[in-house]
């Protein structure tokens, strides 16, 4: 609970949220996240937000997201039959449970973003709730669960954006190479100013300690860290002769301060 993973952007998350969950640590994620935009997340909202708001501009709408095609004769069937099921379920069942049945009604049980979606339900308390967090909520303020409940005792899994104003005792800065802080494309070069305050911004989240982690070519901003503040590590060449072992975010804190 006293540690940040920071990163710079949301596909990173998506990995750090992989490795947490394998390796069995308990964490709660802020930010929007790409799973939003997984096609039977945006159906599976758009269907919950018609049965809250019962707007018919709005039914037409789920129904064409989640069933994949135009309204038709067999759509309002099995629209119908699904509206018939979880319309009571809306005022006294909890989102977490009430999408637990979902999934389990639409075989989604094994789909990440369904997975995704149903950690941010952990935290609310009714489906009307949840649904305006995730419409209108700030970046920072939408959360989810890495695994089926709350845990408060979590690392704590965020962007660089969604961390402004918050401090941990650690932080771990994860992804500081080339190409992705500061961010970059092809298409789009970085603006180095921005990405350099945003690098100033994560750096100074951290009360006690700074991990700064890179792969492949390092970022230009590790030089502007002060060497005689700093001590660096490198992995690598010590896992080739040692056994090998899975590490764990734990690995990198100090002696003594293992859990």
């Amino acid at each position: 609970g006293e540690i940040a993973v920071l990163c710079r952007t949301h596909r990173q998350m998506d990995l750090l949220e992989k490795t947490l969950s394998r390796e069995g640590i308990p964490y709660v994620a802020a930010g929007r996240g790409s799973f939003l935009e997984d096609p039977k997340v945006r159906g599976t909202c758009a269907f919950f937000r018609y049965l809250v708001l019962g707007e018919e501009t709005d039914r037409k709408t789920a129904a064409e997201l989640l069933l994949g095609q135009e309204e038709s004769r067999m759509t309002e069937t099995l629209f119908a039959g699904l509206e018939e099921t979880f319309r009571p379920l809306m005022q006294k069942g909890r989102p977490a449970k009430i999408l637990d049945l979902w999934m389990e009604e639409q075989r989604l049980q094994e789909n990440t973003a369904m997975q995704q979606l149903r950690g941010a339900a952990v935290l609310c308390g009714r489906m009307e709730e949840f649904l305006l967090n995730l419409s209108s909520g700030e970046e920072g303020d939408l959360l989810r669960c890495g695994g089926r409940t709350y845990q408060a005792d979590a690392v704590h899994l965020m962007t660089l954006h969604a961390s402004k104003g918050l401090e941990f005792p650690v932080v771990i800065l994860h992804g500081v190479s080339r190409g992705q802080l500061p961010l970059e494309t092809e298409k789009e070069p970085a603006d180095i100013e921005e990405e350099r305050r945003l690098f100033y911004v994560g750096m100074t989240r951290a009360k006690e300690e700074l991990i700064l982690t890179g792969a492949g070519e390092l970022s230009g901003f590790w030089k502007e860290v002060p060497e005689k503040y700093s001590k660096k590590e490198k992995t690598e060449g010590s896992r080739k002769k040692e056994q090998p072992r899975q590490l764990s975010l734990f690995d990198f804190l100090p002696k003594g301060e293992q859990p």
